[in-house]
């Protein structure tokens, strides 16, 4: 599979990322390696088509590799970009988890919170009265990380 005209990276203009969130996501990851899209240093990525991003993103090494067949990235010192990237751990943080990507997408479609939800969970968790906020507070309900407030009122509520 060769890479067409409108899926080309110019690869003239130094340190140039495509525009796409996968392209950015991927560029972000590599930078933690040190190795820039489209850089001049041997050990970074010269990217010839712009869908491997989204090849990276869902199919993670693997998709790098076969990538690198087709001819949709070229390196001049590819040993010193792969120990980078695995020095890095970047395979590992490469990948999408599908449960969590569904997940994200459902939440922005179905949004379960309303108006009427959204004030009973205030209700809930803030208007708890002043039992509880006297038994962590001090007497003038002021808070405070003294440990030894905190041991003389346990002993004190103990009697």
């Amino acid at each position: 599979m060769h890479a067409t005209a409108s899926n080309r990276i110019s690869t003239t203009i130094p340190h140039a990322t495509p525009a796409s969130w996968l392209a950015r996501h991927v560029a972000g990851l590599f930078e933690t390696a040190d190795v820039r899209i489209n850089g001049s240093r041997p050990w970074d990525l010269r990217v010839h088509d712009e869908r491997l991003f989204r090849r990276l993103v869902v199919e993670g090494s693997v998709g790098f590799g076969d990538a690198y067949v087709d001819g949709w990235w070229d390196c001049e010192a590819i040993h010193q970009l792969i120990d980078r990237l695995l020095t890095a751990d970047v395979p590992r943080r490469m990948t999408f988890d599908v449960h969590s990507v569904t997940t994200s997408l459902a939440q922005r479609v179905v949004n379960l919170q309303t108006f009427a939800r959204a004030r009973r969970n205030t209700e809930r968790h803030y208007d708890l009265g002043t039992d509880l906020f006297a038994a962590m507070l001090d007497p003038t309900m002021t808070y405070t990380r003294s440990e030894t407030s905190i041991r003389n009122r346990c002993v004190a509520s103990s009697n």
